[in-house]
């Protein structure tokens, strides 16, 4: 017993060997008391005592896995042997193979299999030149790991372990001051291609569902557990008013009685509580597998194209034998149940009669099913016309949806990073190959409009609904992992990243008849932002709440930067509540700002184009409102200072005087039926037809919502633009000076020019500035403004002001804030994001501005 309890279970071990055993377990464990992780003498006697001793004693095999896994991957720093030197040494000394060959003699054993795969990921761990000699010491086994893994799935240790020795086969782990992902070995490159050819991809895949799944289960079924005991108390606190509504209550029992109803309260919820403590249980460890099984997936596809392309297909095959097991699975059930009710009729009966005519209707529906779905017919309407890319999308993407919705996701913020990482990596290698497609479909294009030079060329001009119908599961999983990690920033910045990466995809997956990348896929985007964030969310305020934390941690990472300096210390001192980024993540974190602050705005269009600005009425009835009581209260000042009162004795004079009319109103009102009482009431209602708050006419359209004709340029947009701009142009030379005579010989030579060209003069020649519009687009306003100096002075200052308020910075200072100003002289309410003009200049003659 003392031996057991210190060297563990010896109970298998041969008396012959036995001292010997016990000798080597000793040693190693005196070797790690002292702080000695052994070398490459200690590693081959290890390996040696592997192949001849384990399999005598399990417990030794266990322990010579660990001493050996310490060996491997403890940092030695400058000191020889380095840990790359021993983990070459141990696999030339063919320690993968006799460790492989151990695990064979125990392959039942999932405890044995869990340490066997840790020491091989140990000896491989940031290793290429430890990958590229396992290589060359033949695939088999690893094979024969990937089986094992396979075999033991069910044990999460095993399956966490197996996923870890995927990962580092296949890259180098990040460091503190290494690069955020270093460039691939020629070995981690070769191990990525194997990884897929040898089935590794496939496992770690399904390793995934089974976690899911197993967890999904449990869930469901305490869930349903659950409303059974909500069902059965309603029920007897429905008894219990039946009780009371028919007679008087029973008194309560006191003593035994109570506790009695105590005891068997708790039995009741015995069951309920063990369902969702076993979820708790097996939720735990699942996380930790999706989280490893994730990091390896994410590892064999990054950067190569040809992984990630297989990762692909096997998620698209994985999404449809999940819906025909789900379909073998219903129409097993409803097999079952037919069978149940065809018994139960007979047991009734008590006679034994035929059922051929049950079968043969049992026969004929699986062959008429079997029949339809042989059938391929093509697809009609709509569906002929949409791309199935965006379909086969949706079911690559059902598995990472499935985790980022899981319950193991919800509190575990890396473990929703991965995901998002991952489905980054599929939606890149879609929208490339979505961009080779519109290449193509672009030069077909041009051929078949080189064909129909002469007759009528087809527009891109339809109006489909719901296009990106599909891809609702994965914006609306996004949005619920922003909800549940709304403070966590690298959260936000994964999931924004994705976000856009499905907006630009979105918009290059327009279908036939639509353009690509038009007004019309981008309100379909819009409107599909709106949807997935479900009814009850402000998609837009959620957005711009993201942005802002990202600004907060920005400012909160500047302050952490500032203590480093003046105090000091390292990152991981800084104290206080906040995040501090790396400089890795920082720049990663200013674009997932921007791509919140556009994805806020087209929340916005969205929310604007499916009903109006959202509580606009109601703040202009609040503002109707506050200007009728501030009417009143002046009217009664008024009136109190004219009859030498105060407000409140005049307030109480009226109540006094105004109270036997109020009586007299309701007794006829009463009298007559309330009829007139509520057409008074109802003629002092507001029309918000045909009345805004002020009393003026209704806003008739946002601005910039739509696109603008020139009719509402020139209501709208001329004297605005032309005001702002003339606020920057010089006055005209003055009348009788030598300047104005030049101008007008000027004129006179610019007369001759256009009458030899035959261009007729416009009656605005003599304006200093002309505004035109050239084009009109959704948010967008394209003018063209000619200035036409009168004057050599004029023309050189004209040309120093437009030098100047062309620059960014000087056009939003001159040109924008006299534009917005000059509209709201005019009436017009702002965008509530504002205007942004940008300005360009150059110079055209009278012939170029005709050509064009």
């Amino acid at each position: 017993a003392a031996l057991a309890r210190e060297l563990g279970d010896m109970s298998d071990v041969p008396q012959n060997v036995k001292k010997e055993v016990v000798g080597i377990i000793r040693e190693m464990k005196q070797l790690w008391k002292d702080n000695n992780a052994g070398g490459v003498s200690e590693l081959r006697l290890w390996i040696d005592s592997m192949q001849r001793l384990s399999g005598f004693s399990r417990e030794l095999s266990l322990q010579l896995c660990l001493a050996m896994s310490r060996c491997l991957a403890v940092e030695r720093g400058t000191s020889r042997p380095n840990r790359v030197e021993l983990q070459q040494a141990f696999v030339r000394m063919g320690g993968v193979r006799h460790v492989c060959n151990m695990m064979m003699m125990r392959l039942d054993d999932e405890v044995v299999v869990g340490h066997v795969i840790r020491l091989l990921t140990a000896s491989i761990r940031n290793s290429p030149l430890a990958s590229e000699a396992l290589q060359r010491d033949g695939l088999s086994n690893l094979k024969l790991v990937f089986r094992s893994i396979e075999r033991h799935r069910k044990c999460w240790e095993v399956a966490e372990a197996g996923c870890l020795l995927v990962g580092n086969l296949c890259c180098c782990t990040a460091t503190d001051d290494g690069k955020l992902m270093p460039s691939r070995t020629a070995a981690h490159r070769t191990c990525q291609g194997v990884m897929a050819s040898e089935g590794a991809m496939d496992m770690v895949v399904e390793l995934v569902e089974t976690y899911l799944q197993e967890v999904k289960d449990l869930a469901n079924k305490a869930q349903i557990l659950m409303q059974e005991k909500v069902k059965e108390a309603e029920k007897e606190d429905l008894k219990s008013e039946e009780i009371l509504v028919g007679k008087s209550a029973p008194k309560p029992k006191l003593g035994k009685m109570g506790l009695k109803d105590r005891i068997m309260k708790v039995q009741a919820n015995v069951e309920l509580r063990a369902a969702w403590q076993k979820v708790i249980d097996t939720e735990l460890p699942s996380g930790r597998v999706q989280d490893a099984a994730l990091q390896a997936l994410i590892l064999i596809t990054v950067a190569n194209q040809d992984t990630t392309r297989q990762l692909a297909g096997t998620f698209w095959v994985q999404h449809i034998n999940a819906i025909v097991d789900l379909g073998a699975d219903f129409t097993e059930k409803a097999k079952e149940k037919v069978d149940e009710k065809k018994n139960r009729k007979k047991r009734r009966q008590g006679v034994e009669s035929d059922s051929d005519s049950d079968d043969g209707l049992l026969g004929k529906g699986a062959r008429r099913r079997k029949k339809d779905n042989n059938k391929i017919e093509l697809p009609t309407g709509e569906a002929r016309k949409s791309m199935t890319s965006l379909e086969s999308l949706s079911h690559k993407l059902h598995l990472i949806v499935d985790v980022l919705r899981g319950r193991a996701a919800k509190d575990r913020p890396h473990l929703a990073i991965r995901a998002c990482r991952l489905a980054q990596i599929l939606l890149e290698h879609h929208r490339s190959l979505l961009e080779k497609v519109r290449a193509l479909g672009n030069n077909e294009c041009r051929a078949v409009a080189v064909r129909l030079i002469g007759g009528p060329v087809p527009e891109d001009n339809r109006e489909v609904e719901q296009p990106f119908n599909t891809m609702h599961s994965i914006v609306a999983a996004l949005i619920i992992t922003l909800k549940c990690h709304s403070e966590n920033s690298m959260v936000i910045t994964a999931v924004m990243t994705t976000l856009a990466e499905l907006r630009a995809i979105a918009l290059l997956s327009a279908p036939a008849g639509m353009r690509i990348g038009g007004s019309g896929v981008e309100k379909a985007w819009q409107a599909l932002l709106i949807q997935a964030a479900g009814p009850g969310t402000d998609a837009e305020h959620m957005m711009r709440q993201a942005a802002k934390i990202l600004v907060k941690r920005a400012d909160q990472t500047a302050q952490g930067d500032h203590r480093k300096s003046v105090q000091g210390i390292m990152p991981n001192e800084l104290e206080g509540y906040g995040e501090w980024l790396t400089p890795r993540c920082r720049p990663h974190a200013a674009a997932a700002k921007s791509i919140a602050e556009s994805l806020a705005s087209d929340a916005l269009r969205g929310t604007w184009s499916a009903g109006g600005e959202p509580g606009r009425w109601e703040k202009i009835e609040k503002r109707r409102e506050q200007l009728d009581k501030e009417q009143k209260l002046r009217d009664e000042k008024k009136a109190a200072a004219a009859a030498g009162m105060t407000v409140e004795e005049y307030r109480a004079q009226i109540a006094a005087t105004a109270l036997p009319e109020v009586e007299e109103a309701s007794s006829t009102s009463s009298q007559s039926g309330g009829k007139g009482r509520d057409e008074e009431a109802d003629l002092d209602l507001p029309d918000w037809e045909e009345e805004d708050m002020m009393g003026e006419q209704k806003w008739l359209r946002a601005v910039g919502f739509g696109e603008h004709d020139q009719e509402d340029f020139d209501r709208m947009w001329r004297k605005p633009i032309t005001d702002a701009l003339l606020f920057n142009m010089p006055e005209k030379a003055t009348p009788g000076s030598k300047w104005a005579e030049k101008a007008a010989t000027a004129r006179r030579k610019l007369q001759e020019e256009a009458e030899a060209l035959g261009v007729p003069l416009e009656d605005a020649l003599d304006e200093l500035l002309v505004v035109e519009m050239l084009e009109s687009v959704q948010g967008k306003l394209r003018v063209r403004a000619l200035v036409r100096p009168q004057d050599r002075i004029q023309q050189n200052v004209i040309e120093m002001r437009a030098a100047d308020i062309t620059k960014p910075a000087q056009t939003a200072k001159s040109v924008t804030g006299e534009l917005c100003k000059n509209m709201k002289k005019n009436g017009y309410l702002l965008p509530k994001l504002g205007i942004h003009v940008k300005m360009t200049r150059r110079s055209a003659s009278l012939a170029q501005l005709r050509s064009e």
